[in-house]
């Protein structure tokens, strides 16, 4: 079982992006929701056992349509979500998805995402 939260992982993935890393990734790490699904698939390395988690990075259209059109954005949050995800021993990311924005749906600082 992992223990990244949404926004543990933002900050290490925002991080794991540097300073010179691209704008367009930071804004959608930065204003996007992260949820992570801990070990969606599990496989064996040299180092021993492995736990893949998928992560979902939900985004306004906007943003969501530039990653769609950009792809060099998609793999730069790829990069930095799975070199954030590998700092801890034994987890990977094993998949990310890109989500739109449910109508209806918004972030409330005190209890998070309610309909």
């Amino acid at each position: 079982m992992s223990g990244w939260t949404g926004e543990s992982l933002r900050r290490a993935a925002l991080d794991a992006l540097g300073p010179h890393g691209g704008q367009a990734a930071r804004e959608a790490l930065a204003h996007g929701a992260l949820d992570v699904t801990p070990s969606v698939a599990r496989w064996e390395s040299s180092p021993g056992p492995v736990a893949g988690h998928r992560v979902t990075l939900v985004l306004d259209a906007a943003r969501l349509d530039r990653i769609r059109r950009e792809p060099a954005v998609y793999d730069a949050l790829c990069a930095a979500i799975a070199a954030a995800v590998a700092t801890r021993p034994g987890e990977s990311l094993f998949e990310l998805a890109l989500q739109p924005v449910a109508a209806g749906l918004t972030d409330t600082p005190y209890r998070g995402r309610r309909p």
